[in-house]
Protein backbone atom coordinates (compact mmCIF):
# COMPACT_ATOMS: atom_id res chain seq x y z
CA UNK A 1 0.00 0.00 0.00
CA UNK A 2 1.68 3.13 -0.77
CA UNK A 3 0.83 6.65 1.62
CA UNK A 4 0.99 9.95 -0.51
CA UNK A 5 1.70 13.21 0.77
CA UNK A 6 2.58 16.83 -0.24
CA UNK A 7 5.59 17.90 -1.70
CA UNK A 8 5.73 21.20 -3.48
CA UNK A 9 3.27 24.20 -3.72
CA UNK A 10 1.92 24.52 -7.56
CA UNK A 11 3.83 25.56 -10.51
CA UNK A 12 7.65 24.84 -9.26
CA UNK A 13 7.95 22.15 -11.99
CA UNK A 14 6.33 22.00 -14.98
CA UNK A 15 3.33 19.41 -15.32
CA UNK A 16 3.69 16.41 -16.20
CA UNK A 17 7.36 15.88 -14.53
CA UNK A 18 7.22 12.67 -12.59
CA UNK A 19 10.27 10.96 -10.43
CA UNK A 20 9.29 7.73 -8.51
CA UNK A 21 11.22 6.82 -5.98
CA UNK A 22 11.58 3.29 -3.92
CA UNK A 23 12.79 3.28 -0.38
CA UNK A 24 12.97 -0.19 0.14
CA UNK A 25 13.08 -2.14 3.73
CA UNK A 26 16.11 -2.56 5.51
CA UNK A 27 17.79 0.11 3.18
CA UNK A 28 20.58 1.78 4.92
CA UNK A 29 21.73 5.26 3.73
CA UNK A 30 25.59 6.39 4.17
CA UNK A 31 24.70 9.92 5.98
CA UNK A 32 21.60 8.80 7.87
CA UNK A 33 21.99 5.04 8.77
CA UNK A 34 23.36 6.13 12.20
CA UNK A 35 19.22 7.05 13.02
CA UNK A 36 17.39 4.39 14.11
CA UNK A 37 14.37 5.97 12.32
CA UNK A 38 16.41 5.26 8.51
CA UNK A 39 17.04 1.99 9.66
CA UNK A 40 13.54 0.20 8.64
CA UNK A 41 11.51 2.00 5.69
CA UNK A 42 7.96 1.90 4.08
CA UNK A 43 8.09 1.09 0.43
CA UNK A 44 6.76 4.83 -0.71
CA UNK A 45 6.10 6.49 -3.85
CA UNK A 46 7.47 10.19 -4.38
CA UNK A 47 5.82 11.63 -6.61
CA UNK A 48 7.40 15.13 -8.40
CA UNK A 49 4.72 16.73 -9.90
CA UNK A 50 3.37 19.88 -8.37
CA UNK A 51 0.37 18.90 -6.83
CA UNK A 52 -0.65 17.03 -3.63
CA UNK A 53 -0.72 13.40 -5.57
CA UNK A 54 -3.41 11.04 -5.31
CA UNK A 55 -5.21 8.35 -7.12
CA UNK A 56 -8.13 10.49 -7.64
CA UNK A 57 -8.88 10.47 -11.65
CA UNK A 58 -9.27 14.23 -10.93
CA UNK A 59 -6.14 14.98 -10.26
CA UNK A 60 -4.64 12.63 -12.93
CA UNK A 61 -5.63 15.13 -15.57
CA UNK A 62 -4.52 18.68 -13.57
CA UNK A 63 -2.53 20.97 -15.23
CA UNK A 64 -0.19 23.48 -13.54
CA UNK A 65 -1.96 26.37 -13.49
CA UNK A 66 -1.07 29.49 -14.96
CA UNK A 67 -1.40 33.05 -13.26
CA UNK A 68 -3.41 35.18 -15.17
CA UNK A 69 -3.70 38.51 -14.61
CA UNK A 70 -7.39 39.09 -16.36
CA UNK A 71 -10.53 38.84 -14.39
CA UNK A 72 -14.34 37.58 -14.91
CA UNK A 73 -16.48 39.50 -12.54
CA UNK A 74 -13.87 39.87 -10.10
CA UNK A 75 -12.26 36.42 -9.83
CA UNK A 76 -9.23 35.70 -11.13
CA UNK A 77 -9.23 33.24 -13.84
CA UNK A 78 -5.98 31.66 -11.74
CA UNK A 79 -9.04 31.02 -8.96
CA UNK A 80 -11.40 29.77 -11.41
CA UNK A 81 -9.38 26.90 -12.75
CA UNK A 82 -9.17 26.12 -8.74
CA UNK A 83 -13.18 26.74 -8.31
CA UNK A 84 -13.49 24.59 -11.64
CA UNK A 85 -11.46 21.62 -9.85
CA UNK A 86 -13.81 21.94 -7.12
CA UNK A 87 -17.21 21.41 -8.95
CA UNK A 88 -15.97 18.33 -10.27
CA UNK A 89 -15.49 17.00 -7.16
CA UNK A 90 -16.78 13.10 -7.01
CA UNK A 91 -16.24 12.14 -3.00
CA UNK A 92 -16.19 8.28 -3.26
CA UNK A 93 -18.12 6.19 -0.83
CA UNK A 94 -15.18 5.07 1.48
CA UNK A 95 -14.13 8.14 4.03
CA UNK A 96 -11.10 7.96 4.19
CA UNK A 97 -10.86 8.16 0.72
CA UNK A 98 -13.37 11.25 0.81
CA UNK A 99 -10.97 12.77 3.06
CA UNK A 100 -7.69 11.96 0.95
CA UNK A 101 -9.16 13.35 -2.07
CA UNK A 102 -10.14 16.59 -0.30
CA UNK A 103 -6.81 16.78 1.11
CA UNK A 104 -5.41 16.71 -2.19
CA UNK A 105 -7.48 19.31 -3.76
CA UNK A 106 -6.17 21.29 -0.70
CA UNK A 107 -2.93 21.32 -1.52
CA UNK A 108 -3.27 22.78 -5.07
CA UNK A 109 -4.93 26.00 -3.64
CA UNK A 110 -2.13 28.54 -2.85
CA UNK A 111 -1.83 30.17 0.22
CA UNK A 112 -2.92 32.60 1.54
CA UNK A 113 -6.08 31.95 -0.94
CA UNK A 114 -6.66 35.25 -1.71
CA UNK A 115 -10.58 33.98 -3.15
CA UNK A 116 -11.23 31.74 -0.29
CA UNK A 117 -14.79 32.83 0.19
CA UNK A 118 -15.54 31.87 -3.40
CA UNK A 119 -13.47 28.49 -2.93
CA UNK A 120 -15.37 27.60 0.63
CA UNK A 121 -18.72 28.41 -1.36
CA UNK A 122 -18.33 25.77 -3.82
CA UNK A 123 -16.94 22.68 -1.31
CA UNK A 124 -19.65 23.67 1.16
CA UNK A 125 -22.08 22.07 -2.00
CA UNK A 126 -19.77 18.82 -1.87
CA UNK A 127 -22.40 15.42 -1.56
CA UNK A 128 -23.51 16.82 1.70
CA UNK A 129 -25.59 13.91 2.18
CA UNK A 130 -22.96 11.17 1.90
CA UNK A 131 -20.29 13.30 3.89
CA UNK A 132 -21.42 15.70 5.72
CA UNK A 133 -18.85 15.45 8.15
CA UNK A 134 -15.41 15.08 6.06
CA UNK A 135 -16.58 18.25 3.68
CA UNK A 136 -17.42 20.39 6.81
CA UNK A 137 -13.33 19.51 8.15
CA UNK A 138 -12.53 20.40 5.06
CA UNK A 139 -13.89 23.65 5.13
CA UNK A 140 -12.43 23.87 8.69
CA UNK A 141 -8.86 23.35 7.32
CA UNK A 142 -9.90 26.00 4.74
CA UNK A 143 -10.60 28.69 7.21
CA UNK A 144 -7.36 27.80 9.45
CA UNK A 145 -4.84 27.24 7.08
CA UNK A 146 -5.69 29.12 3.97
CA UNK A 147 -6.78 32.87 5.35
CA UNK A 148 -4.17 35.68 4.85
CA UNK A 149 -4.06 36.70 7.77
CA UNK A 150 -4.06 33.53 10.05
CA UNK A 151 -7.89 31.38 11.15
CA UNK A 152 -10.75 33.04 10.16
CA UNK A 153 -12.34 32.82 13.81
CA UNK A 154 -16.12 33.80 12.91
CA UNK A 155 -16.03 30.78 10.39
CA UNK A 156 -13.87 28.47 12.75
CA UNK A 157 -15.64 28.58 15.80
CA UNK A 158 -19.17 27.73 14.01
CA UNK A 159 -17.74 24.86 12.38
CA UNK A 160 -15.88 23.63 15.59
CA UNK A 161 -19.48 23.88 17.45
CA UNK A 162 -21.39 22.05 14.58
CA UNK A 163 -18.53 19.38 14.74
CA UNK A 164 -18.83 19.28 18.30
CA UNK A 165 -20.50 15.73 18.25
CA UNK A 166 -17.71 14.45 16.74
CA UNK A 167 -15.31 14.93 20.31
CA UNK A 168 -13.92 11.76 21.95
CA UNK A 169 -16.14 12.48 24.92
CA UNK A 170 -19.95 12.28 22.87
CA UNK A 171 -19.23 9.70 20.41
CA UNK A 172 -18.24 6.35 21.97
CA UNK A 173 -16.76 3.80 19.98
CA UNK A 174 -18.70 4.35 16.47
CA UNK A 175 -16.27 2.93 14.09
CA UNK A 176 -17.91 4.21 11.49
CA UNK A 177 -16.70 7.71 12.67
CA UNK A 178 -13.29 6.64 13.81
CA UNK A 179 -11.11 8.90 11.05
CA UNK A 180 -13.65 12.10 11.37
CA UNK A 181 -13.54 11.80 15.31
CA UNK A 182 -9.37 11.96 15.11
CA UNK A 183 -9.14 14.44 12.13
CA UNK A 184 -11.76 16.94 14.37
CA UNK A 185 -9.56 16.32 17.13
CA UNK A 186 -6.33 17.10 15.26
CA UNK A 187 -7.58 20.25 14.02
CA UNK A 188 -9.68 21.73 17.19
CA UNK A 189 -5.88 20.45 19.35
CA UNK A 190 -4.48 22.64 16.41
CA UNK A 191 -6.30 25.28 16.97
CA UNK A 192 -6.38 25.65 20.57
CA UNK A 193 -3.18 25.07 21.32
CA UNK A 194 -1.60 27.41 18.19
CA UNK A 195 -4.14 29.79 17.22
CA UNK A 196 -5.93 30.37 20.90
CA UNK A 197 -5.13 32.62 23.60
CA UNK A 198 -1.99 31.04 24.34
CA UNK A 199 1.47 32.46 25.72
CA UNK A 200 3.52 29.50 25.55
CA UNK A 201 3.49 27.46 22.71
CA UNK A 202 3.22 23.99 23.94
CA UNK A 203 4.49 21.49 21.30
CA UNK A 204 5.31 18.77 23.30
CA UNK A 205 2.32 18.93 25.25
CA UNK A 206 0.02 19.00 21.70
CA UNK A 207 1.90 16.07 20.50
CA UNK A 208 1.32 14.34 22.90
CA UNK A 209 -2.09 15.02 22.97
CA UNK A 210 -2.36 14.10 19.40
CA UNK A 211 -0.47 10.21 20.04
CA UNK A 212 -3.23 9.67 22.49
CA UNK A 213 -6.18 9.79 20.14
CA UNK A 214 -4.20 7.73 17.31
CA UNK A 215 -3.59 5.30 19.52
CA UNK A 216 -7.08 4.18 19.03
CA UNK A 217 -7.09 4.09 15.30
CA UNK A 218 -8.28 1.28 14.12
CA UNK A 219 -6.33 0.83 11.12
CA UNK A 220 -3.83 2.39 9.14
CA UNK A 221 -5.45 5.26 6.75
CA UNK A 222 -4.73 8.16 4.68
CA UNK A 223 -6.24 10.22 7.50
CA UNK A 224 -4.25 8.47 10.50
CA UNK A 225 -0.15 8.44 8.86
CA UNK A 226 -1.42 12.23 7.49
CA UNK A 227 -1.31 13.40 11.09
CA UNK A 228 1.51 11.04 12.06
CA UNK A 229 3.67 12.86 9.69
CA UNK A 230 2.45 16.61 10.55
CA UNK A 231 3.34 15.37 14.35
CA UNK A 232 6.38 14.29 13.34
CA UNK A 233 6.96 17.47 11.85
CA UNK A 234 6.62 19.42 14.98
CA UNK A 235 8.56 16.86 16.38
CA UNK A 236 11.26 18.26 14.86
CA UNK A 237 10.22 22.22 15.97
CA UNK A 238 9.83 21.07 19.64
CA UNK A 239 12.75 22.91 22.16
CA UNK A 240 14.07 20.92 25.32
CA UNK A 241 11.49 18.51 26.81
CA UNK A 242 11.98 15.56 28.85
CA UNK A 243 8.73 13.87 26.64
CA UNK A 244 10.96 14.31 23.05
CA UNK A 245 12.67 10.92 23.54
CA UNK A 246 9.37 9.59 24.32
CA UNK A 247 7.72 10.88 21.11
CA UNK A 248 10.45 10.19 19.01
CA UNK A 249 10.71 6.41 20.44
CA UNK A 250 6.90 5.99 19.27
CA UNK A 251 7.83 7.64 15.77
CA UNK A 252 10.45 5.09 15.01
CA UNK A 253 7.95 2.45 15.87
CA UNK A 254 5.40 3.45 13.79
CA UNK A 255 8.36 3.93 10.82
CA UNK A 256 6.32 7.70 10.61
CA UNK A 257 10.10 9.25 9.52
CA UNK A 258 9.86 6.48 6.69
CA UNK A 259 6.83 8.73 5.00
CA UNK A 260 8.85 11.51 4.60
CA UNK A 261 8.90 13.38 1.19
CA UNK A 262 12.72 12.85 -0.14
CA UNK A 263 13.59 16.70 0.40
CA UNK A 264 12.67 16.19 3.72
CA UNK A 265 14.42 13.54 4.64
CA UNK A 266 17.95 14.64 3.68
CA UNK A 267 17.23 17.36 6.54
CA UNK A 268 16.39 14.93 9.32
CA UNK A 269 20.68 13.59 9.94
CA UNK A 270 21.19 17.88 11.29
CA UNK A 271 17.91 18.17 12.62
CA UNK A 272 17.70 15.06 14.40
CA UNK A 273 21.86 14.50 15.27
CA UNK A 274 23.49 14.57 18.68
CA UNK A 275 25.60 17.77 17.69
CA UNK A 276 24.70 21.28 17.35
CA UNK A 277 22.43 22.02 14.40
CA UNK A 278 23.32 24.83 12.02
CA UNK A 279 21.17 27.55 12.22
CA UNK A 280 21.17 27.61 8.54
CA UNK A 281 19.68 23.85 8.53
CA UNK A 282 17.02 24.54 10.78
CA UNK A 283 16.17 27.65 8.88
CA UNK A 284 15.83 25.07 5.56
CA UNK A 285 13.60 23.07 7.46
CA UNK A 286 11.32 26.25 8.10
CA UNK A 287 11.04 27.49 4.55
CA UNK A 288 10.09 23.78 3.44
CA UNK A 289 7.53 24.20 5.70
CA UNK A 290 6.33 27.25 4.87
CA UNK A 291 6.44 26.98 0.94
CA UNK A 292 5.20 23.11 0.85
CA UNK A 293 3.27 21.65 3.98
CA UNK A 294 -0.27 24.42 4.17
CA UNK A 295 -0.77 22.89 7.40
CA UNK A 296 2.51 23.92 9.21
CA UNK A 297 3.04 27.07 6.96
CA UNK A 298 0.46 29.22 8.66
CA UNK A 299 1.90 28.17 12.75
CA UNK A 300 5.58 28.74 11.45
CA UNK A 301 4.27 31.75 10.24
CA UNK A 302 2.55 32.97 13.20
CA UNK A 303 5.07 31.50 15.51
CA UNK A 304 8.33 32.01 13.74
CA UNK A 305 10.42 34.00 16.65
CA UNK A 306 9.15 31.77 19.30
CA UNK A 307 10.22 28.42 16.94
CA UNK A 308 14.16 30.19 16.51
CA UNK A 309 14.33 30.63 20.04
CA UNK A 310 13.58 27.09 21.12
CA UNK A 311 15.97 26.37 18.47
CA UNK A 312 18.67 28.28 19.99
CA UNK A 313 17.47 27.31 23.99
CA UNK A 314 18.13 24.02 22.66
CA UNK A 315 21.67 24.48 21.11
CA UNK A 316 22.31 26.50 24.36
CA UNK A 317 21.70 23.28 26.89
CA UNK A 318 23.79 21.70 24.76
CA UNK A 319 27.13 23.10 25.26
CA UNK A 320 28.27 21.92 28.57
CA UNK A 321 28.29 18.75 26.88
CA UNK A 322 31.42 19.99 25.22
CA UNK A 323 32.95 23.21 27.19
CA UNK A 324 33.25 23.91 30.61
CA UNK A 325 33.78 27.71 29.74
CA UNK A 326 33.37 29.79 26.25
CA UNK A 327 33.34 32.78 25.54
CA UNK A 328 29.86 35.40 24.24
CA UNK A 329 31.41 36.06 20.79
CA UNK A 330 31.69 31.55 20.79
CA UNK A 331 28.40 31.44 22.15
CA UNK A 332 26.87 33.70 18.99
CA UNK A 333 28.83 31.41 16.44
CA UNK A 334 28.04 28.49 17.28
CA UNK A 335 24.19 29.26 17.84
CA UNK A 336 23.37 31.66 14.87
CA UNK A 337 26.70 31.11 12.43
CA UNK A 338 26.51 35.10 12.64
CA UNK A 339 23.41 34.53 10.49
CA UNK A 340 21.00 36.62 13.06
CA UNK A 341 21.84 39.39 15.34
CA UNK A 342 21.78 37.78 18.87
CA UNK A 343 22.29 40.04 22.49
CA UNK A 344 23.56 37.18 23.80
CA UNK A 345 24.47 38.81 27.16
CA UNK A 346 20.48 38.71 27.66
CA UNK A 347 20.20 35.63 26.35
CA UNK A 348 22.87 33.71 28.56
CA UNK A 349 21.71 35.38 31.40
CA UNK A 350 17.91 34.05 30.68
CA UNK A 351 18.84 30.99 30.78
CA UNK A 352 21.12 30.91 33.99
CA UNK A 353 18.36 32.74 35.93
CA UNK A 354 15.43 30.31 34.37
CA UNK A 355 18.05 27.67 36.23
CA UNK A 356 18.54 25.69 32.48
CA UNK A 357 22.26 24.88 32.87
CA UNK A 358 24.02 23.01 35.44
CA UNK A 359 24.01 24.17 38.83
CA UNK A 360 26.64 26.19 39.79
CA UNK A 361 27.04 27.65 35.91
CA UNK A 362 28.14 31.72 36.43
CA UNK A 363 28.11 34.53 34.19
CA UNK A 364 31.19 36.97 33.48
CA UNK A 365 30.31 40.17 32.21
CA UNK A 366 34.00 41.85 32.61
CA UNK A 367 35.72 39.06 30.35
CA UNK A 368 32.15 37.97 28.46
CA UNK A 369 32.49 34.43 29.38
CA UNK A 370 30.39 31.21 30.61
CA UNK A 371 31.47 29.10 33.29
CA UNK A 372 29.24 26.41 33.21
CA UNK A 373 28.59 24.15 36.73
CA UNK A 374 31.03 21.38 38.27
CA UNK A 375 28.07 18.95 38.33
CA UNK A 376 27.83 19.10 34.55
CA UNK A 377 26.81 15.22 33.17
CA UNK A 378 29.56 12.69 32.56
CA UNK A 379 30.04 13.04 28.72
CA UNK A 380 28.50 10.12 27.16
CA UNK A 381 31.10 7.91 24.63
CA UNK A 382 29.45 9.34 21.60
CA UNK A 383 30.28 12.90 22.64
CA UNK A 384 33.63 12.46 24.35
CA UNK A 385 35.72 12.71 20.63
CA UNK A 386 33.73 15.86 19.71
CA UNK A 387 34.41 17.99 23.35
CA UNK A 388 38.06 16.56 23.07
CA UNK A 389 38.52 18.09 19.85
CA UNK A 390 36.73 21.46 21.31
CA UNK A 391 38.92 21.62 24.49
CA UNK A 392 42.04 21.55 22.08
CA UNK A 393 40.28 24.55 19.72
CA UNK A 394 39.38 26.27 23.09
CA UNK A 395 43.38 26.02 23.95
CA UNK A 396 44.44 27.95 21.11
Amino acid sequence: MHRWFPLRPPCILPTGITTQISLNTKMKSKSTSHIPAFQKFRTINISCLPIFPGPGEFLRSCTAPTYFTSTIHGISSYTMSYLEKARNLHLPDNEDASYQLLAEFLALLPRPCLELDSVAHVVSQLDLGKHKDIVNLCLLELWMYFPQEGPRRDMVDPLVRALSHLSPTSLGNDEKHTLALIKYYDLVSDYQYLFGNVSILKLTELITKKLTVLSSAQALSFVVDSIHVKVAMYYLLCGTDHRKKVVQRYLEEKQVFGLFPLELVQLLEPLMGTALTPYAEFRRYLEYLKTTQYPMATVVTQHEQVLVRKFLDCKMLKLPRYYLSISFDRIQRLLTNDEIELDTEDFVYEIVMAHKLPEGTRVDQVDKMVYFGDDTKKHDPLNLRAKTICDLVNSL
